[in-house]
């Protein structure tokens, strides 16, 4: 299946490679540009149901 982050700009992030994956996130290898530096960025499934929940919305938005 595609994957539609592989290669986007995510914020000041690019994603570069799938390295993870689970029942709410998929983790990738990316670069920050600004820094020059390569990072794991975290994308949180929202259909995983936790975007209707209070609390993650306060944590993580």
């Amino acid at each position: 299946m595609p994957d539609r982050f592989l290669g986007q700009r995510l914020g000041d992030y690019i994603t570069e490679e799938r390295i993870g994956r689970g029942a709410m996130a998929v983790v990738y290898r990316a670069y920050q540009p600004s820094v020059q530096r390569q990072v794991a960025l975290k994308v949180i499934k929202l259909d995983a149901g936790l975007g209707d929940d209070d609390e993650f919305r306060r944590r993580f938005a």
